[in-house]
C-alpha cells in the first residue's frame, strides 16, 4: 500500500523506494538522445542517465504531503474522493481510556488497547442524510471506557438512548464490559443564516444576505447546466477523452431574493431525484432531497452580473424592499428548489432577501 505522511515529512525516498514516482513506458518518451533500445531500464532502453521531467516526476511537496494514493497529481487527489477516508479516519478519536465520536458516519473502528481493553465500535447512520445514528460498542470483559458524542450546535432537541444531550456539548456516556447500544438522534430543522455577503462600509450598507441550512448541509439553487467543451488534451498521451475542460454556464433564471417574512413557509421535501442513490450521495445529477422556499425574481438592474462577466454580483443590500423599487425590479412570488450543495456544479447559495 502507499505510505500515508503527516506529521513532521519524512525524510526524502529515493525513485526506487517512492511509490509514486509513475514507471511506465510513458515516462520513458519524455528523453533525450543517446538511448539503447531494450535494455532493462524500460522500453526506451538506457534513457535512464538522459531523460528530462518535462513536469512527469512528483515534486517534494508530493513526496510528503498528507493524502492517500497515486500523488502525482496532488490537486485532484485532494480535491476529490480520496479525500473520503481522511475524513472517516478523523471520525473517531482517543484519549487515554476514552474515545470520542466525532463525526457519525457509517463505519467499524477496532479502538487501541488502551481504550477499553481494545473496545469494538460500529456505527449504523445513513447521516447527514438523516438525523438518527445506531452505535454499538463492545467491550471485552473486565474492561471498561466513555464514549463522547460531538452533538452539533445546531441539533437542539437532540438525545442519546432516549435522553437530552445538550447541543452544542461533547456528551459522556460512560460504557462498561460487554455489548451497549447508543441510539443518537439530531433533530434537522431548516434554518435560516443571516450576515453573509460583503460587510460594507461607511458609504454602502451590509449585504446581510441570507443562507438556507438544513442540519449540516447547506442547501443552494441548481440551475440547468449548459455544458460546452472549450478545450482536451488529444496531443498528450496516452489520450483520455473524457479528460476535457468544461465551461458551465446557465440559461435560467438565478436571481432570487428569498422571501423570509413567513419562515414556516420554508418547506423541508423528503422525495428524492429519480435517480439518487447512496451510492452516490453528492450526485451532481441527483438529489437526495430538498426544500422549497418562497422568492422572487430580481431583474439584472437589481442583482445580476459582474461588470459584463458571467460572474455573478455580490447580493443587494438586505432587506429588498420591493414597493420602493421601480416597476419589474420583483417578480412574483413563485417557490423555487433548493439542493445540498454537494449536488451541484453550478449554484447560488447566498441570497438576498425580502420581508
Amino acid at each position: 500500500p502507499t505510505p500515508v505522511f503527516a506529521g513532521d515529512p519524512p525524510p526524502p525516498l529515493s525513485e526506487e523506494q517512492d511509490p509514486s514516482r509513475r514507471r511506465h513506458s510513458l515516462h520513458y518518451r519524455h528523453v533525450e538522445g543517446g538511448c539503447t533500445a531494450g535494455s532493462a531500464d524500460g522500453p526506451a532502453g538506457g534513457c535512464r542517465a538522459h531523460r528530462h521531467s518535462l513536469h512527469d516526476v512528483p515534486s517534494g511537496e508530493d513526496q510528503t504531503a498528507n493524502f492517500y494514493g497515486v500523488s502525482h497529481f496532488p490537486c485532484c487527489i485532494t480535491n476529490f474522493p480520496q479525500g473520503w477516508p481522511k475524513f472517516v479516519a478523523s471520525a473517531v478519536l482517543t484519549h487515554g481510556n476514552a474515545f470520542a465520536v466525532a463525526s457519525f458516519l457509517p463505519l467499524n473502528a477496532t479502538l487501541p488497547d488502551a481504550v477499553g481493553g481494545g473496545a469494538t465500535l460500529l456505527i449504523e447512520t445513513s447521516y447527514p442524510f438523516a438525523g438518527e445514528a445506531v452505535l454499538t460498542v463492545s467491550v471485552p470483559q473486565g474492561h471498561s471506557t466513555t464514549a463522547y458524542l460531538r452533538i452539533p450546535g445546531w441539533a437542539a432537541g437532540a438525545s442519546v438512548n432516549g435522553q437530552r444531550a445538550a447541543n452544542g456539548t461533547v456528551h459522556a456516556v460512560p460504557l462498561g464490559s460487554g455489548l451497549a447500544t447508543l441510539r443518537v438522534r439530531l433533530p434537522q430543522p431548516i434554518r435560516v443564516e443571516r450576515g453573509w455577503g460583503v460587510l460594507g462600509n461607511v458609504s454602502s450598507p451590509p449585504a446581510d444576505a441570507a443562507v438556507v441550512r438544513r442540519g449540516p448541509l447547506l442547501f443552494s439553487l441548481r440551475p440547468a447546466e449548459q455544458r460546452r467543451v472549450v478545450r482536451d488534451y488529444r496531443r498528450l498521451l496516452p489520450y483520455r477523452p473524457l479528460a476535457v475542460d468544461y465551461e458551465i454556464s446557465t440559461r435560467e433564471a438565478w436571481s432570487f431574493a428569498l422571501d423570509l417574512s413567513d419562515l414556516g413557509a420554508l418547506r423541508f421535501e423528503p422525495l428524492a431525484s429519480p435517480g439518487w442513490a447512496e451510492s452516490l450521495p453528492f450526485s451532481t445529477s441527483e438529489y437526495p432531497f430538498s426544500v422549497r422556499v418562497p422568492a422572487r425574481l430580481l431583474s439584472n438592474a437589481t442583482w445580476g452580473y459582474w461588470r459584463g462577466t458571467n460572474i455573478t454580483a455580490q447580493p443587494p443590500a438586505s432587506p429588498i424592499d420591493c414597493d420602493a423599487l421601480p416597476s419589474g425590479a420583483c417578480g412574483p412570488l413563485e417557490q423555487i428548489r433548493l439542493v445540498p450543495f454537494g449536488s451541484t456544479n453550478l449554484r447560488i447559495a447566498v441570497f438576498p432577501w425580502s420581508h
